[in-house]
């Protein structure tokens, strides 16, 4: 199994979709392997010394990508990763100076579409990105695998939405017109336990909020976990997607009790 190592933290190693272990597979030392727009145009260099790497190019304000690549073995239980020259490499270093060992990935299995809290994606980390629920995932997919370039309309809260779906991109954009406003998207494989813990997060949200709705689209929170939710300083609870036209028109009061927000 193939796989590669985040280079900041070195939190994880990220196996890759069965396409692209497929692809890398039946590569030959010394070959440049594209991964195409499903894996961010990543591109592995298979060596023959054994010390891969993967770059993704530059998009926008954010620097282009380096990752280390390594082929674990079928008996393998662990992955280590050595911190060396400021970052994680999954390769030994002699300058290592800190050694950790981390779990062997599952390979993803599951596409999902997830848009980007942070208007910068220089500055979007992990926890930024949000899922999209069912009917939009299904919508975003449909629109993907025509194979060309088009619009989707989706309805969040009370705000219309238009998802630029490119099959070509790896990053694509999510447009509010009203607002003016763009985020960004994109479409990512996930492990069946990634999405396991997600939903036991959610479980655990529908516990904690119960029937509680949002006063502005009247949608329960429970139906809408995907959805950021702000509460006001008087305690009121709306989703961020609801409650921010009003902010933007300068209204800075609790749309319930009009109490200063």
């Amino acid at each position: 199994m193939w796989v590669s190592l985040e280079p900041k933290q070195g939190i994880r190693a990220d196996a890759y979709p069965q396409e692209a272990q497929e692809k890398l597979n039946a590569a030959a030392p010394g070959s440049i392997v594209p991964l195409g727009a499903s894996c961010f145009h990543a591109t592995v260099h298979v060596r023959a010394c054994g010390n891969h790497y993967q770059t993704t190019p530059a998009f926008e304000h954010k620097q282009a990508g380096y990752r280390s690549v390594k082929r674990l073995d079928v008996t393998d239980t662990e992955v280590k990763a050595y911190f060396a020259t400021g970052r994680w490499t999954l390769h030994i270093d002699p300058a290592c100076v800190q050694v950790k060992i981390l779990p062997v990935p599952s390979v993803p299995n599951q596409i999902k579409w997830e848009w980007c809290m942070q208007t910068s994606i220089q500055r979007a980390y992990e926890k930024d990105w949000i899922p999209y629920d069912e009917e939009a995932q299904q919508l975003l997919e449909q629109a993907w695998k025509a194979g060309v370039a088009s619009n989707v309309e989706l309805q969040i809260g009370i705000r219309k939405y238009t998802v630029l779906v490119d099959p070509c991109a790896s990053i694509m954009k999510q447009v509010n017109e009203d607002a003016s406003k763009r985020r960004f998207v994109r479409r990512i494989a996930r492990t069946s336990e990634h999405e396991t813990s997600l939903k036991e997060l959610f479980e655990k949200q529908k516990l904690e909020i119960g029937d509680n709705s949002c006063a502005i689209c009247l949608n329960e929170f429970s139906e809408t976990l995907s959805l950021p939710r702000m509460t006001t300083t008087c305690g009121h609870q709306f989703h961020a997607t609801c409650i921010d036209p009003i902010l933007q028109r300068g209204d800075k009061r609790c749309p319930m009790c009009r109490t200063a927000l």
